[in-house]
């Protein structure tokens, strides 16, 4: 094995000494040679296979931003947001009251469909993160905010529903948007999760 450098540990004499010894060490075992080998090719496929997963992830998750540009999907979004920015001043002079009265225009305007289309749209998106099967750093960056603005601007809405119903349609994806995207990663997880991005679009 390998014997005592007399050299200074960070010197380059020293890193060419134990290139050496490691050298020796290899040429008088061939076994270990192939074991090295065999753990080098392995870590590879490993690698390629990882990157093929998240190039995978990363694919899927552009699929549902194509989706929610769709036809049907884009307008339900853009009918709501007129409707929130044409009556704006009357939301605004409600007060506290501003969220009851957006429920009595989506009511009144017969738009409770296009709300539960985007509901279950971004449930969708949620689950894909949970499984693994889309890249949660993406997702995060492409529906976290308009998760989170859809469910607080239409609250009211979906808590009639849940007592008439049983069944709260955004509170699974606010929550898991909410949560998972803010929850604290160190920064190699974040700049392995954006390299991995940057690989596959670059």
């Amino acid at each position: 094995m390998f014997q005592v450098s007399k050299w200074p540990v960070w010197g380059c004499a020293w890193w060419e000494d134990r290139g050496r010894a490691l050298w020796t060490w290899l040429g008088t075992d061939h076994d270990q040679v192939k074991i090295l080998f065999a753990v080098i090719a392995a870590l590879y496929i490993l690698w390629e296979y990882h990157d093929k997963q998240v190039e995978y992830r990363v694919s899927k998750t552009y699929d549902f931003q194509v989706r929610l540009a769709s036809n049907e999907l884009q307008k339900a979004r853009l009918d709501l947001n007129l409707l929130l920015i044409s009556n704006k001043p009357a939301i605004d002079a409600a007060g506290s009251g501003g969220s009851d009265l957006i429920a009595s225009l989506v009511h009144s305007n017969q738009m409770e469909r296009n709300v539960l289309l985007l509901a279950d749209f971004y449930s969708q998106v949620a689950d894909c993160s949970k499984l693994n099967l889309c890249e949660l750093d993406v997702a995060c960056q492409a529906f976290r905010e308009p998760v989170i603005a859809f469910r607080n601007n239409f609250y009211p809405l979906f808590d009639k529903w849940k007592k008439d119903w049983g069944n709260d349609f955004i509170a699974e994806p606010f929550e898991y948007f909410r949560t998972s995207c803010s929850e604290s990663r160190s920064w190699k997880e974040w700049l392995t999760g954006w390299l991995n991005i940057c690989h596959i679009f670059g």
